[in-house]
């Protein structure tokens, strides 16, 4: 698939390049006009259960997991009228600030009351970093009965039962916060031990990526300072989330029942609520209780 992409965005990039026109006395191309971004929604699918033949390494975990294997990917942009590299923390809800009022210019009071910020001074190393928090994912089902299914026959043994689990991930400068669990077997209680599934909902993991990019030393027992500001900040999400909205499988939905015939189409079911329209429900929500592993 890599190859593939390679190769296609290749040949867009060629033709970009043969279209020349002149502007105040200069040739210039359609690339040159151009701006690409190349990013990547999370990890590869590294070995383990549905192993699709990618490695995340140094990185530890996969697709799926909030650890950096399957959070932590390499982007790249073009034409900013500079070259390097950059370590700072860049959300995926970046892009769109960065884009509409950073590139385009455009008012970021227009966007509303988003998550995202515009990176564009950073990424052309004018402006000093303005992220130090990354919130990886709050998967809350301690109050809800969920099952993830899988189709048969499927990679999976079994499909997930989520009900009741709880895993989060919070990185603030360098130090690194996990509680519960932190990838979709862990979360799952129909899954034992040998599949490292079922994990207790209380756990409480601390790393310094600056050190540990690999994740592999806790250090939860020596930093109690930082476990507590962390869990502090993670109850501040979890009481700003929106109410998560879980409904039986409707088979109305499935792509073998399009109407018309050969289309995907939306507008088979009802819109539940507007989850935009209702403040959330979680302001007294905190997170389990921890239990340090060691």
């Amino acid at each position: 698939m890599v190859s593939a992409m390679d190769d296609s965005i290749g040949r867009i990039v060629e033709n970009m390049k043969r279209f020349v026109y002149t502007k105040d006395g200069s040739e210039r191309t359609l690339f040159d006009d151009t701006i690409f971004i190349f990013s990547s929604d999370n990890g590869g699918m590294s070995q383990g259960l549905g192993y699709g033949g990618a490695s995340n390494k140094p990185l530890r975990g996969r697709k799926g997991d909030t650890w950096e294997g399957g959070c932590r990917v390499p982007a790249f942009i073009t034409n900013l009228n500079m070259t390097g590299t950059h370590e700072d923390l860049f959300h995926m809800t970046d892009w769109l600030p960065t884009i509409y009022s950073g590139i385009l210019g455009a008012t970021q009071a227009d966007l509303g009351d988003i998550d995202g910020i515009n990176q564009f001074d950073v990424l052309q190393k004018t402006a000093e970093p303005l992220r130090n928090e990354i919130l990886y994912d709050i998967a809350n089902f301690q109050d809800t009965n969920f099952t993830f299914y899988t189709p048969p026959p499927g990679i999976w043994p079994a499909s997930f039962e989520l009900s009741g689990s709880f895993g989060a991930a919070l990185r603030v400068n360098n130090f690194k916060l996990i509680a519960g669990c932190s990838t979709i077997i862990g979360c799952s209680s129909n899954y034992n031990e040998t599949w490292e599934g079922n994990t207790d909902k209380d756990r409480i993991l601390l790393f310094d990526l600056s050190k540990d990019q690999s994740e592999e030393n806790n250090i939860a027992e020596e930093f109690p300072d930082v476990v507590r500001d962390l869990r502090e900040r993670l109850d501040f999400h979890l009481a700003r989330a929106v109410d998560p909205i879980h409904v039986p499988d409707d088979p109305a939905g499935h792509p073998s029942h399009p109407f018309p015939i050969g289309y995907f189409t939306t507008g088979w079911c009802e819109p539940i609520r507007n989850p935009s329209s209702k403040k959330s429900q979680n302001k007294n929500l905190k997170l389990p209780d921890s239990k340090e592993e060691l």
